[in-house]
């Protein structure tokens, strides 16, 4: 039977729905869902490696945030990080020495390698990393001087905390390198700090200009060296003085 004409159009939008949707050919009163099932949690493994990538990336904003999410971990995820460690064992970039470090987790490293970590942490904006750096560079000078010496005459930036360091550490034998450092110093405040070095020293004296030109700073250095030897015994005369009286 033919529906009346004014529900023709109703039953061709029946027909319609039918052929687009199931859930108009069923009944009206019901309606399908898609159940989603829950979201899994990354595994801790991956969450510490990937932020460690992020850390190590080239973008500063992505490394800056990895950074203070791997420096407050839980218990799980600081052995992961442990475990991560020891699986790259030659990794040597700074921010993954300064993470390391700051849960003592840091790799055993050579005295010129501990020294330029050293160096970078303590040109760090922070001052509690700065403060932590420099202590650690003064360890090191009282414990052995030489690697900071060798920092300083190769000329790595840090001239003022590798200086600093050795005069807490009342190094007076770093006074020639310190002298020499002070001639080829580029920067007016690097020399302000180790005149101040120098002055703790070797005492009052020193007379030395942070703004004098190069070949006054040159002049100085090297009466400053000259005091510094003064009433000390050649090597050579040393040996000899000292083979004497083994042999009388």
């Amino acid at each position: 039977m033919r529906p009346p004409d004014g529900h023709r159009p109703v039953a061709i939008l029946l027909t319609f729905a039918c052929v687009l949707g199931t859930s108009a050919c069923g009944s009206l009163e019901t309606s399908s869902h898609v159940r989603v099932p829950p979201a899994v949690p990354a595994a801790t493994s991956t969450v510490v490696a990937r932020a460690v990538g992020e850390l190590l990336s080239g973008d500063p904003e992505r490394s800056a945030a990895a950074e203070k999410r791997l420096l407050v971990l839980d218990e799980a995820e600081l052995q992961e990080l442990s475990l991560l460690a020891e699986r790259i064992p030659a990794e040597r970039d700074p921010r993954w020495l300064h993470v390391l470090d700051e849960h003592q987790l840091g790799p055993q490293l050579r005295a010129e390698e501990r020294v330029a970590f050293l160096l970078w942490k303590a040109a760090r904006p922070e001052p509690f990393f700065a403060i932590k750096a420099r202590a650690g560079l003064a360890e090191q000078a009282r414990r052995d001087p030489a690697p900071l010496v060798a920092a300083l005459e190769a000329g790595l930036s840090g001239g003022e905390a590798l200086a600093v360091a050795l005069a807490v550490a009342g190094r007076r034998e770093a006074v020639p390198a310190l002298a020499d450092r002070f001639v080829v110093a580029e920067d007016e405040s690097e020399r302000r700090a180790l005149i101040e070095v120098l002055t703790r020293l070797l005492g009052e004296e020193t007379r030395l200009r942070a703004t004098a030109p190069r070949d006054e700073r040159e002049r100085e250095a090297q009466r400053l060296r000259e005091r510094f030897l003064l009433g000390r015994p050649e090597p050579a005369k040393a040996v000899r003085a000292e083979g004497a009286s083994s042999g009388g």
